[in-house]
């Protein structure tokens, strides 16, 4: 555990500094009692790189050690994995006493459990390019169906876990918590992952959409910037602010779906849709209906 702990200090330290030379690094993992050696940093760093694909570069005009641009995804999904392991293990710890986090800590109320066997099984069929079988049961919807998937990649969505892949000739994203009977079937596939994949990063949350990329534009109220800054509704979100505009003005480039419309709804009167139109519209639509339940 020692391990993982300093692995994940480093990186979570690295990725909200961008660089650091040597000392700030040890000085760091020195707040956390852990102390290691020059020579156990090196070895860290190399083990970073060989174990999970991280690789570490030290540059004296950058300002020290850094991770390279090519690897921050990758370190990424590292930080994401470790986290509630490593938050859990150093708040249960610290000061060299043994904590009972149910005395200090409230937990959000989610599944808190990794679909892992069934992580393995279409891991295996991602990792090999082949086809899998399954039978899923759609929570909305209410029925239980089957499926063949070409499987892509994972994509993690509110405390979940979704593959994404093409269903016949759909690109689709199934909850791996929601997949039962899987069979890897002996039929391979070839697709061009990275367009699915450049498809993903362009919505919100899981549910694919048709729509093309576009810039949606939003006026929020200005008490809601740092909120806003801490939890950006997408990654292309770029904020205006102009002191003599009275709203915030928020901008996103991105595929329009049913997350982005739970995003913006989520807000109530505190945003605004500005573009585009079509979108304004249905975001209005969407709240007269919703009215209409309580003038009933």
């Amino acid at each position: 555990m020692k391990k993982l702990r300093y692995y994940f200090l480093i990186l979570n330290y690295l990725q909200e500094r961008g660089a650091l030379s040597r000392e700030e690094l040890l000085n760091h993992l020195r707040e956390f009692d852990i102390e290691i050696s020059e020579r156990t940093f090196y070895r860290a760093l190399s083990d970073l790189e060989t174990e999970y694909n991280i690789e570490i570069k030290h540059r004296t005009a950058q300002g020290g050690y850094f991770i390279i641009e090519s690897c921050k995804n990758q370190a990424k999904v590292v930080l994401s994995c470790l986290k509630n392991l490593i938050t859990s293990d150093i708040l249960m710890t610290e000061h060299n006493n043994k904590y009972d986090l149910n005395d200090f800590v409230t937990l959000e109320n989610t599944t808190n459990t990794v679909p892992i066997n069934t992580l393995r099984k279409v891991l295996l069929a991602v990792v090999s390019n082949k086809k899998i079988s399954f039978e899923y049961h759609n929570v909305l919807k209410g029925h239980t169906k089957n499926h063949i998937l070409s499987p892509f990649f994972f994509k993690q969505y509110q405390d979940q876990w979704f593959v994404v892949g093409k269903d016949g000739q759909m690109l689709k994203s199934f909850s791996l918590h929601h997949m039962k009977d899987i069979q890897v079937l002996t039929e391979g596939f070839k697709e061009n992952i990275s367009k699915a994949k450049k498809i993903y990063e362009e919505l919100v949350g899981v549910h694919h959409s048709e729509e093309k990329l576009q810039e949606v534009v939003l006026a929020f109220d200005r008490g809601q910037e740092s909120h806003l800054k801490a939890l950006p509704i997408h990654h292309s979100q770029i904020i205006e602010n102009d002191p003599e505009n009275e709203s915030l003005i928020v901008k996103l480039a991105l595929r329009p779906n049913a997350e982005l419309k739970q995003q913006v709804l989520k807000y109530g009167s505190l945003v605004e849709v500005v573009e585009p139109k079509w979108f304004r519209e249905e975001l209005i639509h969407e709240l007269e209906h919703a009215l209409s339940f309580y003038r009933a």
